[in-house]
């Protein structure tokens, strides 16, 4: 019995997400933020999800070099040629255990497709720096890293509304959302039927 114990907790890990304080009030200000669900994730994606046609918005968020960067200095734009321009942009943080154990599936997609155009984004939700750092270097997560160290008060979360993490949303060359909360096999089937 208990070897079955293990399998179930750490199912039901991957299908949670790190939120928000729940006692928090969530800042309306911006439309932008009322159209994002805050459904925590199910394990599908939401192919009607609001955000899914609409042009990302931009915003600017530190880098690890310590200088502002805008999200459009990544998305948007043609890849070189022959190639599709995608960009996942992945909200996360070093301290969200749901976070950490789907890095090494969003790291083992963009090795399989950078070369064809996929690129990622990662804005951290960290309020440390060292172990924002510590986690970049010690994991290899090679794709540019951007992060205030506002925790949840991140400018680029405040716009998207984000509550809960790892979430994300991914844009085509144009900067339209395609898809929202690619997490698990989700992920790779998308970007086999964009690349394959």
């Amino acid at each position: 019995m208990r070897h079955y114990i293990i399998p179930i907790m750490t199912m039901m890990l991957c299908l949670t997400a790190c939120a928000r304080n729940k006692n928090a009030v969530p800042n309306t200000s911006t439309t932008t933020q009322s159209a994002v669900d805050t459904t925590p994730y199910t394990g599908e994606t939401t192919p009607s999800h609001p955000l899914i046609g609409k042009k990302y918005v931009d915003v600017s968020v530190g880098g690890t070099d310590g200088r502002q960067h805008k999200l459009s200095e990544y998305i948007g734009g043609k890849a070189t040629k022959g190639k599709k321009k995608y960009v996942l942009v992945d909200f996360w943080a070093s301290w969200c255990r749901p976070c950490m154990m789907e890095m090494p599936n969003v790291k083992s997609n963009w090795e399989r497709y950078r070369s064809q155009g996929f690129e990622v984004v990662g804005i951290s939700l960290d309020g440390n720096r060292q172990a924002w750092m510590q986690a970049i270097n010690n994991n290899g997560y090679l794709w540019p890293q951007l992060s205030d160290l506002n925790g949840f008060d991140c400018s680029a979360a405040a716009l998207y509304g984000i509550e809960y993490i790892p979430w994300n949303f991914l844009c085509n060359e144009e900067g339209i959302i395609v898809a929202v909360e690619l997490r698990g096999e989700d992920l790779a089937n998308k970007l086999k039927e964009i690349y394959e």
